[in-house]
């Protein structure tokens, strides 16, 4: 990249060493840089750097011999002589693209977001005409969440570079994350004129068709990938949870199994040398052993078929994450409930627990305890409801608007605050049952006096599962509470993004796991206070 943005290249095509041969000629910088780029072309950057640094000991004030230094040591690793010289670089001369380009990547490198992108944008100014610094810039500040500026980097690198893949897929990926999917769909298909066999272009291009449901082209879009790279888990992965919300599950669940091939499971991984149960092995008299995976409201959701494996005439033992280890103690079923910190017994097979309906085959109709299979702890009722006394409207509601902020979809599924506040002005009792509100809310909350929140005393699950219990109703976005809720069979509305999870299927207000459950589901670009205003009117009756 570097070997033309000085010009150097074309410099030292007219160092003809042969035509010197009767010369006398006395040493100066220009010739000494010539020479430099001579050396540099031959990937000797040992000479060049030696050749550079004599010519600025010849002259101090050559800046493009400062820039070179500069890249030479970036390149080295020797990064504050090369920042050294790219600072004399810049002061001897401000309009140096190529320079401020360095000291970007250099700070970039220091982990300096910030005078990254300030000396990213400075070398734009100054020419407008450089592919590579338009994507590292978007993509900084797509790094610091400053996405919308990041698509205006690239928009602006498209108008000289309108046919550059890495801009379009940046672009692509950049309005993917904004919501903009006909955008994104727009960018990849652009960039896929180009390279139409690019597995990772064609795979992006696919998951704006399922969002926007173009089931046909997301299916061609598979089976194109499937063509090209036939063990591409991403796509197979979603390929599994666009089947399953289709309601095939027989080809859905087979599908689904890639999960494990994929790095965002990496560290979720059953990590054993006991073979996996697949349903096909005899359980006679054996041990199984079945390890959660994944979030807190996957374990709720799944631990139903539990009870299910007693016919196979094996021990079951069931390992979960400690939160959820009081919740589930209640299960039938289990030889021996551990928590994942705990030393493993002795078993023959293991099987993750969301691998389970594969086993054993289960379908939409066949989906077992929809009506209800967990409940509270008797105790911790009675204490909750004493804490409660104070609530004397007539309804009680439990609600949820935000999930887990590190959840990689929650910027989905939550709802803000301003939108959700708008079911306060009903005459019921509020109960927050998310773990954690912002201190804004928490001051915004004070004008309300049928909103409660317990905050820290609320320590367990078994303390959310109490306070359902003493609810009439809980409304909820797609967090464990609404499984935690529906695994009661407690009547529950869960409100759904306009691309919700595969286990909420398509097209309908109920859900075939949740016999209490009713759905009200967001539209492709409706805002989330128009879903609120539906689910407050639903209220109101």
């Amino acid at each position: 990249m570097l070997g033309f943005f000085l010009g150097k290249k074309e410099e030292s095509r007219d160092f003809k060493t042969g035509e010197m041969n009767n010369l006398v000629e006395s040493v100066t910088a220009e010739s000494l840089f010539k020479a430099a780029g001579e050396a540099f072309d031959r990937d000797d950057t040992v000479k060049a750097l030696d050749l550079y640094a004599q010519v600025i000991h010849l002259q101090p004030d050559f800046e493009k011999a400062h820039v070179m230094l500069g890249f030479l040591y970036k390149e080295r690793g020797n990064l504050l002589k090369a920042k050294l010289h790219l600072s004399k670089a810049v002061e001897l001369k401000a309009d140096l693209a190529d320079a401020w380009y360095l000291l970007g990547g250099i700070a970039s490198l220091e982990n300096d977001a910030e005078t990254a992108i300030k000396n990213w944008r400075r070398s734009i100014e100054i020419s407008p005409s450089q592919e590579h610094v338009y994507v590292e810039l978007s993509f900084a500040l797509y790094q610091r969440k400053q996405v919308e500026e990041a698509v205006a980097v690239v928009e602006a690198g498209l108008q000289y570079f309108p046919r550059n893949i890495g801009m379009l897929q940046h672009y692509g990926n950049y309005c993917l994350y904004l919501f903009r999917y006909a955008q994104a769909m727009g960018a990849y298909m652009r960039a896929l004129e180009q390279n139409p066999h690019s597995v990772e272009l064609i795979f992006n291009y696919v998951v704006c068709c399922v969002v926007l449901m173009k089931l046909d082209e997301a299916f061609e879009g598979f089976a194109q990938i499937r063509r090209l790279q036939p063990d591409y888990s991403p796509a197979l992965v979603l390929e599994g949870a666009l089947r399953l919300k289709l309601g095939d599950f027989e080809q859905g669940w087979k599908l689904y199994e890639h999960r494990w091939n994929t790095s965002e499971l990496t560290g979720w991984r059953f990590v054993t040398s006991k073979p996996k149960w697949d349903g096909t092995q005899s359980l006679e008299g054996k041990t199984l052993l079945i390890a959660s995976e994944q979030g807190y409201g996957d374990t709720i959701q799944f631990c139903r078929f539990i009870p299910q494996l007693e016919k196979f005439g094996c021990t079951v033992h069931f390992v979960v994450l400690s939160p959820l280890y009081e919740m589930m103690e209640q299960m039938s079923g289990v030889t021996q409930l551990l928590r994942e910190t705990d030393p493993l017994p002795v078993y023959d097979y293991y099987c993750d627990l969301m691998s389970v309906p594969l086993a054993l085959q289960v379908t939409v109709e066949s989906i077992p305890s929809a009506s209800g299979y967990l409940r509270s702890m008797e105790s911790r009722v009675l204490h909750w409801r004493s804490r409660l006394e104070h609530q004397k409207r007539q309804r009680r509601v439990g609600i949820v608007w935000a999930g887990n902020p590190e959840h990689k979809n929650n910027y989905l599924r939550s709802i803000s605050f301003a939108a959700i506040q708008q079911l306060f002005a009903l005459d019921l009792d509020f109960t927050i049952l998310q773990k954690e509100i912002g201190a804004v809310e928490k001051q915004e909350l004070q004008r309300f006096d049928n909103v409660h929140f317990y905050g820290d005393e609320v320590t367990t699950f078994i303390d959310t599962a109490a306070l359902v219990e003493l609810m009439d109703i809980v409304v909820t976005v797609d967090t464990s509470v609404a499984h935690l809720a529906g695994a009661m069979n407690k009547p529950t509305w869960v409100l759904l993004s306009y691309h919700s999870d595969w286990r909420w299927l398509l097209n309908t207000d109920r859900s075939p796991w949740y016999d209490s459950v009713r759905l009200f589901r967001q539209q492709i670009g409706e805002p989330w206070a128009n879903v609120v205003e539906t689910v407050k009117l639903a209220l109101a009756k």
